[in-house]
């Protein structure tokens, strides 16, 4: 042991101690230029993300004002709601498709349409003869045809 340390009691040790040397703090922001590439890249991604969920929502506003009005339809005590179901599809139908291709069809070519543009999905297959002959007849199971009536308006593409 070192001499020069005999006879020294506790706080006279501690008192030839060289001080800590503490580091500087972290940065909160990152100090490379990749990082800010990073995150303007996420921020121009999640932009554009917001951007296309908007445009998709503003886009199927025409489904949701149908499924309101196939809603309304169903609720009422009328002997004739299956006419205006099948009314109410062609006017979705031409809402979004062009006029010269849709508002002509009847019988079925429009039973035909509906199950193409509904990706022949098993409901709207099952009552697109149906939805096709509603808008003739008055007495139509207006269950089955709003079933297939709604599936249709959530299914259907462009």
């Amino acid at each position: 042991m070192n001499e020069s340390y005999d006879g020294l009691d506790l706080i006279q040790l501690l008192d030839r101690l060289e001080p800590l040397v503490i580091p500087q703090p972290v940065a909160y922001f990152p100090q490379t230029p990749g990082w800010w590439l990073v995150a303007a890249w996420l921020l121009t991604l999640s932009l554009y993300a917001g951007w296309r969920g908007y445009q998709r929502w503003r886009d199927n506003a025409y489904r949701r004002q149908a499924l309101r009005e196939l809603e309304e339809i169903v609720a009422q005590e009328k002997s004739y709601r299956s006419a205006e179901i099948a009314t109410l599809l062609k006017r979705t139908a031409l809402a979004v498709y062009p006029r010269d291709r849709v508002a002509s069809l009847t019988g079925h070519d429009w039973a035909e349409f509906l199950r193409d543009s509904a990706a022949q999905d098993a409901g709207v297959v099952a009552a697109a003869d149906s939805i096709a002959s509603a808008a003739y007849c008055l007495n139509g199971d207006s269950a089955a045809i709003a079933q297939g009536a709604r599936r249709w308006i959530e299914l259907h593409r462009v």
